[in-house]
């Protein structure tokens, strides 16, 4: 089971999968992104994504792109390892009475994941 730092803002819906879907055969059809946007509206009403969105994907699609997922994208990860998780369950088991700062330095994760990781075991002394 891996465990989430923070609330991830990149994970994608299902619905914006579908959205995009339409978008894409929408445009490959040939339809402007004025035309994509009354369709979407006439079927998803109030549902129906924006239309800075709508223009975001047609760009994309324009200049080349075929997938409707977003991409992996570089820098921190959003999920702990079960790794990091059972060498905390360890160390805490060994060294009750070890400091944040000693954790973070063997661990080799930042305070604040280190908090996260804390607060999802359900340990709020050491």
């Amino acid at each position: 089971m891996c465990l989430p730092i923070a609330l991830c803002f990149f994970k994608i819906s299902l619905e914006s999968v579908q959205y995009r879907s339409i978008i894409r055969f929408l445009y490959l059809k040939g339809k402007s992104r004025d035309e994509i946007q009354v369709e979407l509206n006439d079927v998803y009403s109030e549902q129906s994504p924006l239309l800075p969105t709508i223009k975001r994907w047609f760009n994309e699609l324009k200049t080349g792109r075929t997938s409707v997922v977003d991409m992996e994208m570089s820098g921190r990860p959003c999920e702990i390892n079960k790794k990091i998780t059972s060498n905390l369950e360890e160390i805490i088991q060994n060294e009750r009475r070890i400091t944040t700062r000693k954790l973070t330095e063997q661990l080799n994760v930042i305070k604040g994941t280190l908090q996260t990781l804390l607060a999802t075991s359900g340990i709020r002394k050491l």
